[in-house]
């Protein structure tokens, strides 16, 4: 009988390793901006979808979630690292270094992302312009 539950205890670790922090989000994904369903583009002078798309690609966005559960997120003006999980269809990232500064616990505050059905990650940022950015691989 011990011999059972060890050998089902390390499979399940093996499992587990495997797996990873939600490991079928793991990649490297690049930002792009689309108007919210059924909204529209608010015209605003720099932040019109094809003013918000054209910046996002000249900053070269990516956000690489790694198996383990790190992140880099460069956000075309700072690199941001830190521990990354997902709760349901929330990705949840945590930064903990700032181009290349760590940042104390007691500043380190959550970001929640939605996980599309497709897996994008949205980010919600340009919501005021009827614009969301997200992330796809």
């Amino acid at each position: 009988m011990k011999n059972i539950n060890r050998r089902l205890f390390t499979l399940f670790c093996l499992m587990l390793v495997t797996t990873g922090c939600g490991s079928g989000l793991a990649g490297t994904y690049k930002a792009d901006a689309r108007l919210v369903p059924e909204k529209t583009d608010t015209g605003e002078p720099g932040y019109t979808i094809d003013e918000i798309r054209a910046r996002l690609a000249q900053e070269n966005r990516e956000l690489t979630l790694q198996r383990g559960g790190r992140f880099v997120w460069n956000t075309g003006s700072a690199t941001n690292e830190g521990t990354w999980r997902v709760e349901g269809n929330t990705l949840i990232l945590r930064e903990d270094i700032y181009n290349g500064n760590s940042i104390g616990s007691a500043l380190r505050k959550d970001r929640n992302w939605s996980i599309s059905a497709n897996d994008e990650i949205i980010t919600g940022s340009y919501s005021a312009y009827n614009i969301e950015e997200f992330y796809f691989k």
